[in-house]
């Protein structure tokens, strides 16, 4: 065998050691590893080898010698991986070989790397991160090494990096941008999105260790995301960032069906809401003429625009605005051309022919006009609507059904779709039988005398009112002549009657007055228990009946309204009569409600639709309540106009309380009121009392 001594005299095998004892002179005891024949003791020669017990024991001729022996390998090795190392833990030989083991050698393959140590656990440097290694363990003595301990295998890796800090979101269109500190030892980072919070299943992207932010694309504007980011190295992830949420968001869409109406200097657009508000409500609208870029803004469709140039053709776009700005441009509207209102002329030559129970009127034509208005009066003061509107095209009109040897008076008016002119001058006849005492015609002078003997010329005329009264009530709506008939008719049959109001709450009432002249006329009632109970609430359907009894309700369409709630209702021939009118206004959804209070602006609301608030004489200093803001829109300029009339007034306080409940006798005081604004009629009901 290569490498063995010579003159061997004796072999032992110990533990897989091979000794062998010499009598060379020189080279006495040798021990065999496997491999290496190494000499272990000198001196004395003719050796013999015995193992007794672990302990090897060479005997001669000169004396006996201990020997010392190899250690067992460690057992129970095990690695833990770190950064470029690798911490190797083992459990020390049992058999030291009979000398203490002076250290421990660990080898890490490949490489072939070594580090050595007293004791367990040894740390071997020097590693490449990622690569698989082996480790063996060898106990050394006095004797040499001990075979190499059992293998095991780790793969040294860096640290995984610490959390990532996530600064503040940054919400667009549809996205969420994110921002992050950077992390030492990281080559990524992941970003993670949810719906929920604390639930992160989702990685929505990775980027490189050298990049910061992300923008996470393809959100639902509106809708709140939550958002985490991991740093990650070849080591693996690290824990969650801290948590951020955001809610995408964007301009809206541009409004649709863009539609312009053309007035005097001015046009009002129409349009519709976008569909898309981009995740922010819409909180206004901008509409931009073209040419002129003159831009007005409102909270919602319609808008009108004014300053505009009359004979300049306009178009308009609109544009939705919210919290983010503006939207892009609506589509182009149609155009349209500003125009000063064709002012119409009064009608002239104005004159009134009487006949029998009946008097011919006649006047001059007007440009422009499409039809005229007739009115009439008993005291050139008061003047109502007498013809049926629209309905007279021709310039001539008999007015018939008169009284004989009463005197009347006439005006004229032009009018068309748009407008209707003032009044013509007055012109007055009496009626009469007598064949021999005609009244001649006259243009706003006083009558001629029916028994006086024909005349050459027209009688100097009186001079008509400086200024001329307009009827109180409006003539599409109310048929005057016919409500004071009626009104003279129930008065004349109270005064009759003579009955007493025996209602036991209203005595004292500072509305006692007022509920006495409506159950006179027998236009309201008591309860079943003689009570009227003046503070009670009114509903709509209630209010509804109260006015389909006191007014000749005789405009409106003719139009039927279809209202879901009212088939059924007890009032429903009085609500469906002023609905189709243009009194009384549905709901949205196609109801009525007939139940329900009526509010105090929704009874000024009905009846101005009734009343010429415009054209009443006014005081200014009325109307100014300090409650106008809970007003709703639409009814404001009514409740200013109607206080300033004297049709309504508020309570103690300055307020009007315009969304208040009202009372029963509320509504009869306000009724009341607005039929005192004609002069007959509020003599009429004063004679009553």
């Amino acid at each position: 065998m290569s490498g063995s001594p010579s003159n061997v005299f004796s072999l032992v095998n110990v533990n897989g050691t091979l000794y062998a004892g010499t009598f060379n002179g020189s080279n006495d005891v040798w021990s065999y590893n496997g491999t290496t024949w190494t000499q272990m003791i000198g001196s004395p020669s003719k050796m013999r080898i015995l193992y007794v017990n672990g302990t090897l024991y060479a005997i001669g001729s000169l004396g006996m010698a201990h020997v010392s022996l190899i250690p067992d390998a460690p057992s129970g090795v095990s690695a833990a991986a770190g950064d470029g190392q690798a911490t190797i833990s083992f459990t020390a030989p049992v058999n030291e070989g009979g000398t203490a083991i002076t250290g421990y050698t660990v080898t890490a393959n490949p490489g072939g790397l070594t580090a050595t140590g007293a004791t367990s656990p040894i740390t071997i440097a020097g590693l490449t991160n990622g690569t698989a290694y082996t480790f063996t363990v060898v106990a050394t003595n006095a004797a040499g090494n001990s075979a190499d301990s059992s293998a095991v295998s780790v793969t040294p890796q860096v640290p995984i990096p610490g959390a990532p800090v996530l600064q503040s979101p940054v919400a667009g269109n549809a996205q969420v941008t994110l921002t992050w500190n950077p992390v030492n030892g990281s080559t990524g980072y992941k970003v993670f999105q949810s719906v929920t919070s604390g639930t992160y299943g989702n990685e929505v992207a990775t980027v490189s260790g050298s990049v910061y932010s992300s923008t996470v694309t393809g959100l639902t504007n509106g809708a709140n995301y939550y958002f985490v980011v991991k740093a990650v190295n070849p080591g693996g992830e690290s824990a969650a960032s801290n948590q951020v949420s955001a809610m995408p968001i964007a301009v809206p869409g541009a409004p649709t069906g863009i539609t312009a109406v053309a007035g005097n200097s001015q046009a009002t657009i129409t349009f519709t809401t976008p569909t898309d508000n981009g995740g922010r409500p819409i909180t206004g609208y901008e509409v931009t003429s073209s040419p002129g870029n003159i831009i007005v803004t409102g909270a919602a469709s319609p808008i009108t625009i004014t300053g505009l140039t009359n004979g300049t053709a306009y178009t308009f776009t609109v544009k939705a605005i919210n919290g983010v700005g503006k939207s892009v441009a609506s589509a182009i509207s149609n155009t349209v051309t500003p125009s000063a209102p064709v002012v119409l002329a009064a009608p002239t030559n104005l004159a009134a022919t009487a006949g029998n129970s009946q008097i011919n009127l006649t006047w001059s034509s007007v440009t422009g006009a499409t039809y005229y208005n007739v009115y009439q009066s008993l005291d050139n003061v008061t003047y109502h609507l007498i013809s049926t509107p629209a309905a007279v095209t021709a310039l001539a009109y008999q007015v018939t059904g008169l009284t004989n040897g009463s005197l009347y008076y006439f005006k004229i008016s032009a009018a068309n779709t748009v407008t209707e002119s003032t009044y013509s001058n007055a012109a007055s006849a009496t009626p009469t039988s007598t064949s021999t005492s005609k009244s001649k015609s006259t243009r706003g002078g006083t009558p001629s005398p029916t028994t006086a003997p024909p005349v050459t010329s027209d009688p100097t005329p009186t001079p008509e009112p400086t200024n001329p009264t307009v009827d109180a009530f409006k003539s599409s709506v109310v048929n005057v002549a016919n409500l004071i008939k009626a009104i003279e008719s129930k008065i004349t049959e109270a005064k009759k009657a003579n009955d007493k109001v025996e209602l036991t709450d209203t005595k004292g009432h500072w509305a006692e007055k007022t509920i006495d002249t409506f159950v006179k006329l027998h236009i309201i009632d008591g309860y079943g228990d003689g009570k009227f109970h003046p503070n009670g609430n009114i509903t709509r359907a209630e209010f509804a009946t109260l006015i389909s009894r006191v007014f000749d309700i005789s405009g409106g369409t003719g139009h039927s309204v279809a209202l879901s709630d009212v088939s059924s209702h007890w009032a429903k021939d009085a609500i469906e009569k002023l609905v189709s009118a243009g009194v009384l206004d549905g709901y949205s959804d196609g109801t009525f409600k007939p139940d329900q209070t009526i509010s105090r602006e929704e009874i000024v609301i009905i009846l101005s639709r009734i009343v010429n608030l415009d054209h009443m004489n006014k005081d200014a200093s009325k109307g100014n309540f300090t409650d106008m803001s809970s007003a709703s829109p639409y009814a404001a300029n009514a409740i200013k106009d109607a206080a300033e009339a004297g049709v309504i007034t508020g309570k103690s306080d300055g307020v009007f309380d315009p969304k208040g409940k009202a009372t029963r006798v509320e509504a009869l005081t306000v009724v009341l009121n607005v039929l005192n604004l004609n002069p007959q009629i509020k003599n009429l009901l004063d004679s009553l009392n």
